[in-house]
């Protein structure tokens, strides 16, 4: 949490939002999960540390992955959309 504070402070100043992206489970342990994902970024509490939504990864780990984009939705800063198949 701490140097991803530091890299939102200098994202800040730069102009840039970083999004974080919750992978599933067969490529990152980190976060799994948007709600992991989104708490993680509360954590951060740095304005250009934002969350990314995936639908392939969201596919993946969520039972409900509308219900994890809406529940999640105040952290998103860019979706990526993928085919499940």
């Amino acid at each position: 949490v701490a140097s991803q504070r530091a890299i939102g402070d200098h994202a800040g100043k730069k102009g840039v939002t970083i999004g974080l992206e919750a992978l599933n489970r067969f490529e990152c342990y980190l976060v799994n999960t948007m709600d992991d994902l989104s708490e993680h970024v509360d954590a951060i509490d740095r304005p250009h540390i934002k969350a990314m939504y995936d639908t392939f990864h969201a596919n993946i780990e969520e039972a409900d992955p509308i219900g994890a984009y809406t529940r999640n939705r105040r952290n998103v800063v860019h979706v990526h959309i993928s085919e499940n198949d």
